[in-house]
């Protein structure tokens, strides 16, 4: 399987990211409180094996618009974001690949699909950080920097996390499908933080793809997670999180008297991880290693154990220092459905990641 991904962009700053388009955040002081982004983003792919063999291109347009209250209204601290984006494309993990983890950060499936991805407002109280509104949680937890370079999903968060909720609520709230909730984190010291959050367990509808939807009720609960980060020194970081569902969920393997799957509650899960700068040629040239660890429970979710590692080096090149080239492997655990045998399964992906535009500050 190979892969080329580009983008192009209709400005020179940008907004928040997630797992989807890589859309990079602003500098401080950017000269206007409003500030817009356009993006297109091309990936050509061909495969060999998987479900079939064969070649096709996936795009995606992304737009978002942000306010910095503070220079816009005087507002201290606080920060609006409205993000949507425009899907287009011959599927390539349900049409060639067929795998437990999208190749592509930008394929939703063979649709094409327009969703509202993310509006949220941001507030900062002193060391406490208060978001609420549609968000991607995968901009928030379970993530470090060096991953940025690789696109394939199972170099996100865990693929335990990233595959929960499937059994009938939509997954996680990420990308492509989000849900209203609200994030509070909390800066303990310069190395100590811990942040939470609660978010609607059904991520827009199940039965309705196509449409932009928050379905709250008792049945679909809520998703509940919740982390600790420990950041010792300039490009390290360590991690460790937990979450759980309080809906209902279709067990993978057991049934009622009438044959139909069993729906229990309490789906939970975590995951512990880190990143580290490895070697430094300057500034933020160097070479950086990642690595997370992650539990599910094996009744309700298609993976109950994963692991991802990689390699990131930045700037490899003196003509090229912001170049990225990423190096990763992962493997999972994966309960087959009507089965109590699990099946080990791993992936290998290899990025070069070349930004066509001007480098753009991240905060």
């Amino acid at each position: 399987m190979l892969g080329l991904s580009s983008s192009a962009l209709a400005s020179d700053l940008a907004l928040p990211g997630g797992p989807g388009p890589a859309l990079q955040v602003p500098p401080s002081d950017a000269p206007s409180p409003y500030q817009l982004r356009l993006q297109y983003t091309g990936e050509a792919w061909g495969n060999s094996g998987g479900l079939q063999t064969g070649n096709t291109y996936l795009q995606n347009v992304s737009a978002g618009l942000k306010i910095e209250t503070d220079k816009a209204f005087g507002w201290t601290g606080g920060r609006f974001v409205a993000e949507g984006f425009y899907n287009a494309g011959n599927s390539l993990n349900e049409n060639f690949v067929g795998s437990v983890q999208d190749p592509s950060a930008v394929d939703v499936g063979d649709r094409n699909l327009f969703r509202i991805y993310q509006v949220d407002y941001d507030q900062k109280l002193g060391n406490t950080d208060i978001r609420f509104g549609v968000m991607d949680l995968e901009t928030e937890f379970g993530v470090t920097r060096p991953m940025d370079a690789l696109f394939n999903g199972a170099f996100a968060w865990t693929s335990t996390l990233d595959r929960s909720g499937d059994q009938g609520l939509n997954g996680p709230s990420t990308y492509p499908n989000t849900s209203l909730g609200v994030r509070i984190r909390q800066r303990i010291n310069d190395e100590w933080s811990v942040q939470a959050a609660v978010v609607n367990g059904m991520s827009d509808r199940l039965d309705s793809p196509h449409s932009n939807a928050i379905d709250i009720s008792s049945k679909n609960g809520a998703l509940l997670i919740g982390e600790v980060d420990y950041v010792p020194i300039a490009r390290t970081k360590l991690m460790v999180g937990y979450w759980q569902y309080t809906g209902l969920q279709d067990t993978q393997n057991q049934f009622t008297d009438s044959g139909a799957l069993r729906q229990v509650r309490g789906n939970q899960g975590a995951y512990i991880g880190g990143s580290t700068r490895l070697f430094t040629i300057k500034d933020a040239r160097g070479l950086d290693a990642f690595v997370n660890f992650g539990v599910g429970d094996g009744r309700l979710n298609e993976v109950d154990t994963s692991v991802n590692v990689g390699l990131t080096w930045t700037g490899l090149f003196d003509l090229r220092p912001t170049d990225k080239f990423g190096f990763g492997s992962a493997s999972f655990a994966r309960v087959q459905i009507f089965s109590r045998r699990n099946s080990p399964r791993a992936t290998l992906f290899i990025r070069m990641r070349r930004p066509l535009n001007s480098p753009i500050a991240r905060s």
